[in-house]
């Protein structure tokens, strides 16, 4: 019998959609739009400059600061074109 910690610890992780498989990685914020409460991220310590990305955050986020997470592809992403940056 799991209990009722279990299940809670469950639906806790099911209503955030973080995926603990995913691969980490550290992410700088460079720019906001406050209109759509975006942010423009590029992955730190990065040489290239070609990983970059506009993205939504699950938390709110501090130009120039340095968040890690991963980026996630929701079912719609085809409509509004933009990952969900998921901090952990």
């Amino acid at each position: 019998m799991m209990g009722v910690g279990y299940n809670w610890f469950y639906l806790m992780i099911k209503h955030l959609k973080v995926d603990f498989r995913k691969a980490q990685e550290s992410f700088l914020v460079v720019a906001k739009d406050d209109g759509d409460k975006s942010y423009f991220i590029i992955r730190a310590g990065e040489e290239r400059t070609d990983d970059f990305f506009w993205c939504k955050a699950n938390r709110p986020l501090k130009l120039r600061e340095v968040v890690t997470g991963y980026l996630h592809s929701d079912t719609y992403s085809h409509l509004n074109k933009m990952h969900q940056l998921i901090i952990q």
